[in-house]
């Protein structure tokens, strides 16, 4: 599909000048990431399409000023983006550690119950221990990954 699009793209803009589809690109780009940032999910056709006739609309006053400020919207959209990423990134980490752990801890915790007294009662307090030295090695090893700077 993306192929597509560049090749709908490329097609449409051939009559542009070099300095307009440089500002077609960036306006196409601020566009998606308009998009991402703002949590909007569209199909990306749409999102080209859009950003192609309003540039088009507009090619015929171009300014390197309107440029720059383009180019400054875009990197402070990028910032934005990337900070959501980051953050993202972080939420799966902790959760892979956590979950990680939580499993070992569990199950180490149900075979002492089990080894303790056949009856639910063991078990339960294996559980318990487990879920707590999951837990435990969980923000140990966050605290590690934070500290590597892998999450932030």
């Amino acid at each position: 599909m993306l192929e597509n699009c560049i090749k709908q793209v490329k097609a449409t803009t051939s009559h542009l000048t070099i300095e307009q589809k440089k500002r077609l690109q960036i306006e196409v780009l601020i566009r998606l990431l308009d998009k991402i940032g703002d949590h909007q999910i569209e199909p990306l056709q749409d999102d080209l399409n859009e950003g192609m006739t309003l540039l088009q609309d507009a090619s015929n006053h171009f300014e390197k000023k309107d440029i720059q400020a383009y180019l400054l919207k875009f990197k402070q959209i990028k910032k934005k983006v990337q900070k959501e990423l980051g953050y993202i990134e972080r939420e799966a980490l902790i959760t892979q550690y956590y979950g990680m752990w939580l499993g070992a801890g569990v199950a180490i915790g149900t075979s002492l119950g089990v080894a303790i007294d056949h009856i639910g009662i063991g078990t339960g307090m294996g559980i318990s221990i487990g879920f707590l030295l999951g837990m435990q090695i969980g923000r140990m090893e966050e605290k590690k990954a934070e500290s590597k700077g892998i999450i932030y």
